[in-house]
């Protein structure tokens, strides 16, 4: 059995694997996007939750070219808090036996189990102008998901937010960049690449990979 986990592009997939199992782990866009802006792939909720919108648009179209017995949907916020039962409907899914030594992962990797409290952590962690910038966005997308809205008003989106999100949104990605790698590192990947000197590019990749994998689990 040969699995991968894709969080964009995987239309690509159906054409290397036509007989794959997809199985479509659908979270709600407002954690999301928070879990964007904390990975530094997003520096505000207004730009965190295009990923997801990218990524459910693209799964939509993509699941009408499957056949039923090719594909699932997943809901994280079950698989967080009933995790024998879904992890079971998954197993039925692409044909094998459920065991539950399946969660014995958390005794020897640093990852850990499933925990309830991880669940809508937006509604705690977030200000109310923050759910605001994403559901003026996702408001139809998550109601059409079965999402409930928090009741705030919604934003009206106008040039003048978008241009002052996108900036914002690269400033803090650039802070992020640099708290993480440093900022003689941070400059350096900057002018390797626009230089296209591409030993030294190489070099800095090399540095940037290390950094990256003290945070990962």
């Amino acid at each position: 059995m040969v699995g991968a986990t894709v969080h964009h592009k995987f239309h690509h997939l159906i054409k290397i694997w036509p007989k794959a199992k997809f199985i479509h782990i659908l979270r709600d866009g407002r954690d999301v996007a928070r879990s964007n802006i904390m990975m530094g792939w997003a520096g505000n909720m207004f730009t965190g939750v295009e990923l997801w919108i990218i990524a459910e648009r693209l799964w939509q179209k993509l699941s009408t070219q499957l056949a039923p017995e090719q594909h699932i949907t997943i809901r994280y916020e079950e698989l967080i808090q009933n995790p024998e039962k879904v992890l079971t409907q998954i197993c039925d899914f692409i044909g094998v036996a459920f065991d539950k030594a399946m969660f014995d992962y958390a005794q020897h990797t640093t990852y850990s189990l499933p925990d309830p409290k991880i669940v809508e952590r937006w509604r705690k962690q977030l200000t109310n102008y923050e759910i605001q910038l994403a559901e003026s966005k996702i408001a139809t997308l998550l109601t059409e998901r079965g999402y409930p809205l928090s009741g705030l008003p919604l934003l009206k989106i106008t040039a003048w937010l978008r241009w002052r999100m996108y900036i914002q949104n690269r400033w803090r990605k650039r802070l992020f960049r640099i708290r993480r790698y440093s900022l003689g590192l941070y400059l350096q990947e900057v002018l390797s690449r626009r230089l296209h000197l591409k030993s030294w590019q190489k070099r800095v990749k090399l540095r940037i990979s290390a950094c990256e994998r003290q945070y990962l689990k």
